[in-house]
């Protein structure tokens, strides 16, 4: 066979082939746009509502297993709805559990919490140029003070409330006074039926105790001790660093004494695993600015 021969049979080779790729291209083209068009016409609002007549009663499998799935996870103390305290000594981890606590619920129940305090890092959207919180910012005053109640908060978007450093929002040396009872007075009032409402407050504290008021509230009291253990799968997986990380807390859970008002009865000591929250977004250091708007003594 001639150069030449062989030169055109590879020409039509070529073309033969371009052909087929073409061919092929449209052909997946034409099955991604069906594939578009059947997707907007099953997913529309009519037709999905005519399917979910027309498959009773079967759809109630579906139904049952989506109802399964949501109860799933293992149920733990703070997942009952009330007012719950959590105290320990400074770095007993009282915020970071509070966080983890929040971060589960808000997995589990889609809806994120009002905090008091920044201890949440904003996380990044970079195809959007955005940077956003799944946790809303609040001031206690914004809701008791003054005697009353200003607004309800959102129990229809939120979980739930943490008060974090509750004495710092409710010194408990100035009971008797009339500022201490204008924002604890509306508090309590509405911590009484937040079953009702928002669910959950989830206050934290330094003190063993707190006003015995406040400590009728609760639900349970909490006394906590973080663990940290070396972050392994970082190391091996990620990035290679070699850091510490949360495993989880040591919790002795009280139920209150209604005879003494103050006096706390082990109800449990457990132990809570970190499997949600992703540390990377919580700020440790979250309280150490509170005070730089002041000068500095010279």
């Amino acid at each position: 066979m001639t150069y030449r021969k062989r030169e055109m049979i590879a020409e039509r080779i070529d073309v033969l082939y371009e052909k087929i790729y073409l061919s092929w291209n449209q052909t997946l083209f034409k099955i991604y746009q069906m594939s578009q068009n059947y997707m907007s016409w099953i997913l529309s609002d009519e037709i999905y509502k005519a399917f979910r007549h027309l498959s009773y009663p079967w759809h109630w499998v579906i139904i049952w297993m989506w109802m399964i799935s949501t109860k799933s996870y293992e149920r733990i103390l703070f997942d009952e709805e009330g007012f719950q305290i959590i105290s320990g000594n400074t770095g007993s981890g009282k915020t970071s559990l509070t966080y983890a606590i929040i971060e589960r619920d808000r997995m589990i129940n889609s809806k994120p919490w009002y905090i008091n305090s920044p201890f949440e890092k904003p996380r990044e959207d970079l195809d959007r140029g955005i940077k956003y919180l799944y946790h809303k910012l609040y001031n206690f005053t914004d809701f008791w003070s003054n005697w009353k109640m200003h607004a309800l908060p959102n129990h229809k978007r939120y979980g739930g409330i943490v008060i974090d450093e509750m004495h710092r929002e409710l010194d408990y040396r100035m009971t008797m006074t009339r500022e201490y009872k204008s924002k604890f007075n509306p508090f309590r009032d509405y911590a009484v039926v937040v079953r009702h409402y928002i669910k959950k407050i989830i206050a934290t504290t330094q003190m063993e105790r707190v006003d015995k008021q406040l400590m009728q509230l609760a639900k349970y009291f909490h006394v906590v001790r973080i663990n940290i253990g070396f972050d392994y799968e970082d190391w091996l997986v990620e990035t290679g660093a070699f850091r510490f990380k949360i495993l989880g807390w040591y919790v002795d859970s009280y139920t209150i004494n209604a005879l003494s008002d103050t006096d706390k009865v082990l109800y449990k000591t457990w132990y809570y695993q970190n499997e949600y929250a992703d540390f990377d977004y919580y700020d440790t250091y979250s309280m150490s600015g509170a005070y730089d708007h002041l000068p500095l003594a010279r």
